[in-house]
């Protein structure tokens, strides 16, 4: 079993399918140099699930996900089966990019929660952990599909839901991962509370890759970026780097499972 204190850092949701294929492998020898040596990287629909898997087959660090995102729920038809498929084929893979959004897309929630409410549902049946986006005035239905389902565990990734419902969050075995959103200038106040209310074992680090930059659309977001996003939530949370990769590395075994992400 490697030893926690030898382990780096690991992006909890990324999209690394995103980037241009000839371009991965520099980009992750730049996060390397940052000791980010694993990448929860997650599937948005069916035409990308195969590029994901080739990523975790080609990449030791990767560990995949397969899910419909929200603003994909439209257009795509008989991803059901598919989606089991993957599932099985990959027998450590968690379930995501999945979830509500009322903001970012014109696809209604009616559309929308038809989809996630399958997906928790097989996450709970494979025992699978699932990442879940969540965006607007989503938060009551994504808190009862999550009590009706109860997957293994949710990464709320992104974290923007305050801090009103936390325990009822985690009653659901839900984590949640803080981005780049965290580096923005000025610091979002909701956010940096969010950050002090959530406890320490519940919280998990991302990228988001190749979205959410700090400074916007227009800026590409790697990998390496994921230290700044450390560095912020050690000084807020007020305890070393160290410590703060310590405790995160745990919880991301907590939430992933221990294989998976290559810690014994």
């Amino acid at each position: 079993m490697i030893e926690l204190g030898t382990v780096g850092w690991t992006d909890s949701h990324c999209h690394l399918q995103d980037f241009p294929a000839e371009e991965l492998s520099t980009i992750l020898k730049r996060a390397e140099i940052f000791k980010i040596e694993r990448f929860c990287v997650n599937g948005t629909r069916p035409e990308d699930w195969s590029v994901v898997a080739r990523l975790a087959a080609n990449f030791p660090g990767v560990y995949p996900q397969f899910g419909l995102h929200p603003w994909q729920t439209a257009q795509t038809e008989n991803w059901e089966i598919k989606l089991k498929e993957f599932l099985l084929r990959h027998p450590h893979a968690g379930v995501g990019e999945i979830g509500l959004d009322t903001q970012l897309t014109d696809t209604p929630l009616e559309t929308q929660r038809p989809a996630f409410q399958k997906q928790l549902a097989l996450a709970a049946e494979l025992q699978r952990p699932c990442t879940i986006h969540a965006v607007g005035a989503v938060w009551d239905e994504l808190l009862e599909d999550l009590q009706t389902h109860r997957p293994r565990a949710a990464l709320l990734h992104a974290w923007g839901g305050g801090t009103h419902m936390l325990p009822r969050w985690i009653e659901c075995n839900a984590y949640f991962s803080f981005g780049g959103a965290l580096c923005r200038e000025p610091q979002s106040g909701k956010l940096v509370e969010a950050v002090q209310a959530i406890p320490l074992d519940r919280i998990l680090l991302e990228t988001d890759s190749p979205w959410q930059h700090p400074k916007g659309k227009a800026h590409r977001q790697e990998p390496a970026a994921l230290l700044s996003v450390a560095e912020q939530v050690a000084k807020i949370k007020k305890v070393s780097l160290d410590l703060l990769r310590q405790v995160v590395e745990k919880n991301v075994t907590r939430c992933f499972g221990h294989r998976q992400l290559g810690h014994g």
